[in-house]
This record gives C-alpha cells, sequence and structure tokens, in this order.
C-alpha cells in the first residue's frame, strides 16, 4: 500500500505549494448546501459529501461499499483495500442505516449502473440498493 501513499503524497505537492490545500473536517460546511461527512475506514480522511438544495439531499459516499451483492447484506464484510476494516466496517453500517432511514438519494462508486440510488433497510442489519430509473 506504500505507493498509494506515496502517489497521494505527490499529488498533494502542487496544492501545498501553491497553498491551495486545505483539511477539512467531518461536519464542515464547505460552501452553502455542500457539507462534508466523515466516512473513515476505507482511507485515512475518507469523506463523503452530502448536498442539499431545495429540501432534497445526495450523499456522495465514495467507496463506502465495494461489493453490492455482499456488503448491503452483510455490511460487517470489510474488503483487503480498507486501511482500517474495523472503522470502514462501523462507517458502513452508521451510513446504511442512516441514509435509509432519512430516504436520502445516494451516489457512490461500485454500485450498479447507473451509480444513483436508495438504501432500503430489510431488518437485522441488511440493506437492499435500489437503483434510480435511468432515463
Amino acid at each position: 500500500r506504500q505507493i498509494f501513499f506515496k502517489m497521494a503524497r505527490e499529488s498533494a505537492v502542487p496544492y501545498l505549494m501553491a497553498e491551495k490545500w486545505k483539511a477539512i473536517e467531518g461536519g464542515a460546511e464547505i460552501v452553502p448546501g455542500i457539507r462534508a461527512v466523515a466516512a473513515y475506514g476505507h482511507t485515512p480522511g475518507h469523506t463523503a459529501f452530502e448536498i442539499t438544495s431545495d429540501g432534497q439531499s445526495l450523499l456522495v459516499w465514495g467507496d463506502i461499499v465495494h461489493s453490492h451483492v455482499i456488503q448491503f447484506s452483510h455490511p460487517e464484510v470489510a474488503i483487503e483495500y480498507d486501511s482500517d476494516a474495523v472503522a470502514a466496517v462501523r462507517t458502513r453500517q452508521a451510513l446504511l442505516k442512516d441514509v435509509a432511514a432519512k430516504r436520502e438519494l445516494v451516489a457512490g462508486m461500485h454500485l450498479p449502473f447507473p451509480g444513483l440510488g436508495y438504501v432500503v433497510a430489510e431488518g437485522d442489519g441488511k440493506y437492499t440498493w435500489i437503483p434510480v430509473e435511468y432515463q
């Protein structure tokens, strides 16, 4: 995994040198209507972003789920690429519960096309992914 940290450090250098790098904490409002959501576990500092407008919201959660076939019904399953498997599982369980309860629209990587949809609680800590209809 060291190669990935090296790549991340190298990609940050121009922004640090230009003093254009600003760390953000979970809960911070970046600009009106866009809030950072701590989503730690997959990578150090992994962050989701909640976008709110006209009473509707979308959570762009990044790499919270890697295998939708497994991790919606078994959110306790981590993958090899999670840098902190315990935190990744805890984050996934919390976010799945939250977005299902709020019926919040979700966008993320590794989800069935179109990568946008809803999470539905099935009980016993299990969930189902319902993609939006592509038009």
